[in-house]
This record gives C-alpha cells, sequence and structure tokens, in this order.
C-alpha cells in the first residue's frame, strides 16, 4: 500500500493504516493492454500515470494489524459500490446540477471503514451565498436521486460543507477527501 499521490512520491504505510493499493511488479492477472487502445494510451492513463511505474489498483486498503487481512475500504477514483451497485459520483452530480440551483457545488464519496459490512456513500453540499442548508433540501436532493437514479444510488447522509477542496485547475482533491471519510487515524 502507498500513500502520495499529485505528484507526490508515495511511500509504504504501516499495517492499520489505510493507503492506495499498488503493485510496483508485474502480477499473474493483471491486463496488458486495452482493446481499441492501440498506442497504450489509455491503458497507460488508467494504471500508471498517478506513480511512476507503479501500478494503481484504485482502491483503499488496509491491512489489519493482528490478522494481516486486506480490508476494502473504498474506491480512490470516482466509482461508489453501495451493495454492489456500481456507479460513477457524477451521476449524483447531474442530478443536483440539473435540479438545485441553490447548490454551489458538492461531492460525494464513498466510505468504507474497518467495521462497516458495505460502502456508505456521503455528500456535501456547498450552498450558494444566501441558500440554507435545510433537512427539506437533503429529502428533496434524496427523493431526485431515487427518482432519475435508483433507490441504491441515494446516498446515506449528505452534510452541508463550508468548502469543497479544489486544485488550481478547479478539479476536486477527491482522494484527500476520501482519505477524511476513513476516520483512519495517523
Amino acid at each position: 500500500m502507498i500513500e502520495g499521490g499529485n505528484s507526490t512520491p508515495g511511500a509504504l504505510v504501516p499495517d492499520g493504516v489505510a493507503g492506495e493499493l499498488v503493485a510496483p511488479a508485474a502480477f499473474p492477472n493483471m491486463p496488458v493492454f486495452f482493446w481499441n487502445d492501440p498506442s497504450g494510451a489509455r491503458y497507460q492513463a488508467a494504471y500508471f500515470e498517478k506513480y511512476d511505474n507503479v501500478w494503481t489498483h484504485g482502491d483503499f486498503v488496509m491491512i489489519h494489524p493482528t490478522t494481516k487481512n486486506v480490508l476494502f475500504l473504498g474506491r480512490a477514483d470516482g466509482v461508489l459500490n453501495p451493495s454492489g451497485v456500481r456507479f460513477g459520483s457524477a451521476e449524483i452530480y447531474s442530478v443536483i446540477e440539473a435540479g438545485f440551483p441553490t447548490v454551489e457545488d458538492s461531492i460525494c464519496v464513498g466510505q468504507r471503514r474497518p467495521q462497516d459490512v458495505d460502502e456508505t456513500v456521503l455528500l456535501f453540499l456547498l450552498m450558494k451565498a444566501g441558500h440554507k442548508f435545510s433537512p427539506r433540501l437533503v429529502n428533496d436532493i434524496k427523493e431526485a436521486i431515487r427518482k432519475e437514479l435508483s433507490a441504491r444510488h441515494v446516498p446515506k447522509y449528505v452534510f452541508e460543507t463550508p468548502d469543497i477542496p479544489v486544485s488550481t485547475f478547479s478539479q476536486f482533491f477527491k482522494p484527500n477527501s476520501c482519505r477524511l471519510t476513513l476516520n483512519r487515524q495517523q
């Protein structure tokens, strides 16, 4: 497991600490190419772009300090997987952007702590100036997501946030936001 990213060198993390699952060497069932990717650019971007010459699997994991079992804590990318239903956070964003003009921005992440049986979807809302976060807004958003997507897409918890971390290029710092939801101890 490795901690780092976004041009930050990765480093091993000790047992009991969440990190991103990587493979610094080839492994038997590793894909070697993507169909319709003759240059290998998509393959390279998908697995090797984050850390030089290191396969990035896309999951946050933790090795239990006593049993040494590997606990999968959730996706490190935008894929959410509650109850075995895989979907992208962009699906949630599209519902919010289309139907809730009082919301300035949002970030949707998955949380799966070692004691959790399943991934929990968390939605954080940044309200536009002059607009209030309310239980009615939360219910309306959950109902819109249920209607436009499915009941399994509905976030379990919706919180107001004072800010959403973004880079200078206005991209979410999603891996950092995911780490916050893991409630891990340093």
